[in-house]
């Protein structure tokens, strides 16, 4: 739904997966319905392909899945949705979402401001340039939903078990030093598992350090308000105008109103005490959408307030949610950290359902409750049919490697089977560096931005300027490098002119940006044809290709591969041949089971080399370095093979 306190994907997940996820118990929170039935919006279109089939399969549960096979309506409503676009750039936008649309046969239509009136009365056109509507998006009532799966649940061999607080994870080290989780502690016994499925919503990150995972959310306010009854309203479609960064959800006869504030407001000290409660409104802060909603309805003005709801919701630094099985321990999965935008429940913290699939259980950590979502309940559905099958077969079925939690740093051992490394062996990281995820002021910087940047227009070029610099390799004090960027270096870098910090990413022999700031230089480059910028790139790969650069690559990932049968190891392991002479180099890739890119990267044949330096160590026999963004190393049985990190700098980068 477009917003909502409070929940967790605890329901979803155990019913999502479809019938592979049979259970067992199921604990969770005192009630199941809180006192206020939050908004449940779905819409179908999103700017990437995995979302919009997430969406999908969310809508076909709710529409059809659950009430075929319970026989309870869900509260499933098909009112349509319209996107708001008061310029050209908006409405180029929503088009370019409607394209995507039609791939996946999803219904959607241009109006013009006279077609908008006409499909919406009481709407204010005059500053609208265009709107794109969806007739087959809806609205879901969250405790509807959230009944039926959980009957779905229990038919299916679960128990739902209330008021079992959880006051602890047992995590034990297999042979191979390898942490695993073993038990749920709660108040009223300890239930022994291997799996754990972290669906705490704001207090995951809690519930995370019980099993020393850390989980990279902040919580904040997050609020909407519900109106009299308005003549004329119903059957009206839901709204989301963007640039007034306010959303429009039927409600019966009346709409409820809510939307992303440039200045939410932090929950500091996130209680285990405040289950089902809500904050008092913020009007100062909330003011803005109510602005906005009279602007598009002007009768809102003479419509009284019915009630608010301002709930704690959990944000991301990328405002995707967490979700997979966390890097420090096997068996300790998230579904959380779903900004307000997936289908989650208002829970209680720290409690949990028991579900079991054939073999291993898996305790959902969180409540069954009613069921709330920002654009609508809507990943809910597919995510939590996705983490169920990354649960049972290792891995999900859909790309969700820009959900997945694996961001780097467990031991090298952790994912080598029956092969003895020296840890810590660092992993690259691939959403957030390991040593970010538990960074306080990083994850509330990244997070805050993201999420006042939620209904803003995506650009190829957007860059986040929050929790900028905290991280820095060797070279970023003496070039000015920002920490992102793979930029080229002149060949002669000290004679090069100084960089300002937020120049244009060090382009050497470009003169210094002075007469005006940084974000009027990333205005410039927000746009969806070649940025003004574009014959710097031009110069920069020109140079590239027919005199010298040097390339910034310290942050990628270096791991050596010693012994005498890493060769074969090698091969193994990657798509091409490496076997190769001493000093060659391989651009290959590494495929999962199913021939899907797991990573790509390049293999160095290396000769024994001097100690004493660090591009060549002193190895004995035959030796590959492997340079890469997310390696994860599987060798075959039986395999003799010694993989060591390359060496870092002293703030942890590889050098």
């Amino acid at each position: 739904m477009e917003q909502e306190p409070q929940r967790g994907d605890g329901a979803t997940s155990r019913w999502g997966g479809s019938h592979e996820a049979a259970g067992s118990p199921i604990s969770a929170p005192p009630r199941l319905c809180p006192p206020l039935s939050p908004i449940g919006l779905l819409w179908q279109l999103r700017p990437s392909d995995v979302e919009v089939e997430l969406l999908a399969h969310t809508r076909d549960v709710v529409s059809r899945d659950l009430p075929a096979e319970t026989g309870l309506h869900t509260g499933w409503v098909q009112n349509g949705g319209l996107f708001i676009a008061s310029n050209k750039q908006r409405l180029d936008e929503y088009k370019r979402l409607m394209s995507l649309g039609k791939v996946y046969g999803v219904e959607s239509h241009v109006l013009t401001p006279a077609q908008t009136k006409e499909l919406y009365p009481l709407m204010n056109v005059d500053d609208l340039y265009g709107t794109l509507y969806v007739p087959k998006d809806g609205t879901m009532d969250p405790a509807g939903t959230c009944s039926t799966l959980a009957r779905a649940a229990a038919a299916r061999g679960a128990t739902i078990i209330e008021n079992c607080p959880v006051t602890g994870i047992q995590v034990r080290m297999d042979d191979f030093g390898v942490k695993r989780v073993h038990a749920v502690e709660t108040a009223h016994g300890t239930i022994q598992t291997p799996c754990v499925v972290n669906c705490a919503g704001v207090w995951a990150r809690a519930l995370g350090r019980l099993a020393g995972v850390h989980v990279p959310l902040v919580a904040m306010h997050h609020a909407y308000v519900v109106t009299e009854r308005i003549e004329g309203i119903q059957n009206m479609p839901n709204v989301r105008d963007h640039d007034a960064s306010v959303y429009l959800r039927l409600q019966g006869d009346a709409l409820s109103v809510g939307g992303y504030e440039s200045n939410p407001i932090f929950w500091e000290e996130v209680s285990e005490k405040f289950a089902f409660s809500l904050f008092d409104l913020d009007w100062d802060v909330f003011m803005q959408h109510i602005q906005g909603a009279i602007n598009r309805v002007p009768v809102l003005e003479r419509t009284g307030i019915k009630s608010t709801v301002c709930g704690p919701e959990s944000f991301t630094a990328d405002h995707k949610p967490l979700m997979g099985e966390a890097p420090e321990v096997r068996g300790f999965f998230l579904g959380c950290g779903f900004n307000s935008a997936g289908k989650r429940a208002q829970e209680t913290p720290l409690h949990a359902y028991h579900c079991e699939h054939r073999t291993p259980a898996a305790i959902l950590l969180g409540l069954i409750g009613v069921l709330t979502s920002s654009p609508g309940m809507m990943l809910g559905g597919g995510c939590g049919k996705e983490l169920a099958h990354w649960i049972i077969h290792g891995r999900p079925e859909k790309d969700m490697y820009g959900y997945d939690i694996r961001q780097g740093s467990p031991p090298i051992a952790r994912l080598c089977p029956g092969v003895r490394c020296p840890p810590p062996l660092s992993l690259p990281f691939r959403r957030f560096h390991c040593s970010l995820t538990d960074n306080n002021r990083w994850i509330r910087e990244r997070s805050h931005e993201s999420y006042a940047k939620n209904y803003s227009v995506v650009f190829p070029h957007d860059e986040p300027l929050a929790g900028r610099n905290m991280r820095k390799d060797p070279l970023h004090q003496p070039f000015g490098f920002e920490v992102l960027p793979v930029t080229p270096l002149s060949p002669h870098p000290h004679t090069s002119p100084q960089v300002l910090d937020y120049d244009y990413y060090g382009a050497y022999s470009q003169e210094q940006h002075r007469d005006y700031t940084y974000n009027q230089l990333l205005a410039d480059e927000y746009t969806f044809d070649f940025p003004p910028h574009h014959d710097i790139i031009k110069k920069e790969c020109l140079t590239c290709r027919n005199a010298l650069a040097l390339f910034n690559m310290s942050y990628f990932g270096k791991f050596y591969l010693v012994g005498p049968e890493a060769t074969k190891a090698a091969n193994w392991l990657f798509s091409a041949d490496v076997s190769k002479a001493p000093g060659s180099t391989v651009y290959t890739c590494m495929l999962n089971k199913r021939g899907g890119v797991e990573s790509d990267l390049t293999v160095s044949r290396i000769s024994p080399g001097d100690p004493s330096s660090p591009l060549a160590p002193a190895f004995q026999g035959k030796t590959l370095s492997m340079g890469q963004w997310g390696l994860c190393l599987q060798p075959e049985p039986g395999t003799e093979l010694h993989p060591r990190d390359a060496p870092s700098s002293g703030d942890g980068k590889t050098q």
